[in-house]
């Protein structure tokens, strides 16, 4: 029982944490990597993403997002390797100095170029004034139909000075 109270105040604590990594002239690096794999047919994927911005007013940032994506795959007796970088530009709301509500734009060349339309929404859940951990649900719009839409989980870190 002691536990499940001390992590219930743990918990009240950080989200009563001052919103003063939000306020207009803060600067944000958010960053998340993913690794994953798919038994089925040996598919090997890892992103890492990197999300530089600045807060133009009081809980609302701009920023740029740099992303590297790398995937493997065994068919045909072979190995194939892909990469790509990936770059866009973003923008969050931060309702309340904690929830998170963003869009982004991104495009990256392929024959012809693949637009991508993201939407997230999720919460900040800050260590202290200038560490926290972001989990955020996502949907991605490609604009080539050979891609399908996504939507899922990520978890980020950020950065706030």
């Amino acid at each position: 029982m002691k536990k499940v109270i001390l992590l219930f105040t743990l918990f009240i604590s950080i989200s009563f944490i001052s919103a003063a990594q939000t306020k207009k002239g803060s600067w944000l690096v958010a960053a998340a990597s993913d690794l994953s794999f798919l038994s089925g047919d040996e598919t090997t994927t890892f992103n890492l993403s990197l999300s530089p911005g600045y807060f133009v007013v009081d809980n609302l940032a701009f920023g740029i997002g740099l992303e590297y994506s790398e995937v493997s795959y065994k068919g045909f007796g072979d190995t194939f390797k892909t990469d790509q970088s990936i770059l866009g530009v973003f923008g969050r709301y931060y309702p309340g100095g904690k929830g998170i509500l963003g869009v982004s734009y991104s495009h990256f060349s392929e024959n012809q170029g693949v637009n991508i339309l993201g939407l997230e929404g999720g919460y900040a859940f800050f260590f202290n004034d200038h560490v926290s951990i972001e989990p955020t649900l996502n949907y991605l719009n490609f604009s080539d139909s050979s891609y399908s839409d996504s939507f899922g989980l990520n978890i980020s870190f950020g950065i706030y000075f």
